[in-house]
């Protein structure tokens, strides 16, 4: 992926990078079983993740719910793991802008 792919009219790097989409697009057209491979590798990780939520969703809520009432009753461990998270968040938000 070192220089656009002149077949196509839409060239996927002229606007930065490159979408998922395009990327996806562009695996397919080179090589129809590498993009297969991606698309089957990106519903397999989709089917782990409903199935493990459907699995553990008593824990999750439990979790959930757990997390709320703490959080609620001003618990300085829950409003500092929030903190945490939302700094988090915002670095890497950050970060990626500039990139």
């Amino acid at each position: 992926m070192s220089r656009p792919d002149d077949r196509s009219e839409e060239r996927a790097w002229d606007d930065g990078a490159p979408t998922f989409k395009q990327r996806l697009r562009l695996a397919i057209r080179q090589s129809p079983v590498r993009g297969l491979v991606i698309v089957g590798l990106f519903l397999l990780s989709l089917v782990f993740l409903v199935g493990g939520l459907l699995e553990f969703r008593d824990a999750v809520w439990g979790a959930i719910v757990g997390f709320t009432s703490a959080l609620s009753d001003g618990d300085p461990t829950a409003i500092l793991s929030v903190v945490v998270v939302l700094v988090a968040v915002g670095t890497v938000t950050l970060l990626l802008r500039r990139a």
